[in-house]
């Protein structure tokens, strides 16, 4: 009858642990920082690894670019930096997954 009682405990660790472990990670993820830029330079973006936007570099001769070229600038540079804060955290959600879940992962 309490045997349960104690599964059930363990597993309430395990959850508080698992909690403690992402927290953990969400923490190391913000201190990464990832950039993404126009194919001129003329923006770049930064991302943590929570693929939070951190920063905005504009070049000087920005000003100069059409409303068409500032667009796509723009655009381009959020796209690439999201694209490698996303490969970052995939990468470290990947590495950290096995300690997290043991047992599903083989381990």
């Amino acid at each position: 009858m309490f045997g349960k009682l104690g599964d059930v405990t363990k597993m309430m660790g395990q959850l508080k642990d698992m909690q403690k472990q992402m927290e953990d990670m969400k923490t190391k993820l913000s201190n990464i920082t990832v950039e993404g830029s126009s194919n001129e330079n003329e923006i770049k973006v930064r991302f943590n690894g929570n693929r939070e936007l951190v920063g905005v570099v504009l070049s000087e001769d920005f000003e100069q670019f059409s409303l068409n070229d500032k667009e796509t600038a723009i655009g381009l540079a959020i796209q690439r930096g999201l694209e490698k804060a996303e490969q970052v955290n995939e990468s470290e959600m990947k590495s950290a997954a096995p300690s997290m879940m043991p047992g599903m992962f083989g381990k």
